[in-house]
């Protein structure tokens, strides 16, 4: 289960890789996020990559909010480095703050290393024993007897493009690769959204030392069809919240 727990990342030190990417975000104005540890809680501030010194190793960063300039300001005082977050590439890196400047903006060196998600098209984010996710819909059985079972499942995992569940033996007898579920609800706190899913893999999973897997029971893996834009986003913005990449970068 170990090797399900992991969005797979790939570092890349090569210097022409990591330019162009930070080039292509700097061109076509693309929003980063600016992060970064406080007590075990993520701060972030929307910006931008104001320009590009590359014979000076810098960036400017500039908020892409004036109205959180202090913001970005806070976030760079007193530490040495600031993680960054590229969404659209799915990129993240970690670098030194070099100066804060009084206008707001902040001068950051361009990082010798980038780690990238590999082989996905969106960040997983693990859901703890003690965050919880649920996703609710009907779904109707392959036997020749039909029979319709409404399901109220913990995630497993999820992200803007999918999410997984566990099922017993049983339960695993209601999906093959290919079905299609709508009206298919997620539910976060007080918040619901819907979407039509499609059944992309059923997983065997073997029993793990911790115990938390049952001998039988299947990983079922979705990706999301049809969802409003804003709900898509509101996922993506959850999921960075709420994933860890300290270890990463």
């Amino acid at each position: 289960m170990d090797q399900l727990n992991k969005n797979l990342l790939k570092r890349n030190k090569k210097d022409w890789a990591i330019f162009s990417i930070i080039n292509n975000a700097k061109i076509n104005n693309k929003t980063v996020v600016g992060w970064k540890m406080i007590a075990g809680k993520k701060f972030r501030v929307e910006v931008i990559f104001q320009v590009i010194r590359k014979y000076r190793s810098e960036i400017v960063v500039r908020p892409f909010d004036s109205s959180q300039t202090e913001e970005l300001k806070k976030l760079a005082s007193g530490t040495e480095k600031l993680n960054f977050y590229l969404p659209d590439e799915m990129v993240l890196f970690q670098t030194e703050v070099k100066q804060i400047e009084v206008s707001g903006d902040i001068i950051v060196g361009i990082p010798k290393m980038i780690a990238q998600v590999e082989r996905r098209k969106d960040f997983r984010l693990f859901v703890e024993n003690n965050f919880k996710i649920q996703v609710n819909f009907k779904k109707t059985n392959h036997n020749q007897k039909v029979a319709t079972q409404l399901f109220k499942k913990s995630c497993f995992d999820i992200s803007s493009g999918g999410a997984a569940f566990i099922t017993s033996k049983l339960e695993s007898k209601f999906f093959q690769t290919g079905d299609v579920i709508e009206n298919f609800e997620i539910e976060f706190e007080d918040k619901k959204i819907e979407a039509e899913a499609k059944v992309v893999q059923l997983k065997k999973l073997e029993k793990n030392k911790s115990k938390t897997i049952v001998y039988g029971e299947f990983l079922i893996s979705l990706e999301f069809q049809k969802m409003k834009p804003e709900d898509k986003e509101f996922l993506k913005e959850m999921v960075f919240r709420y994933s860890e990449f300290q270890n990463v970068i």
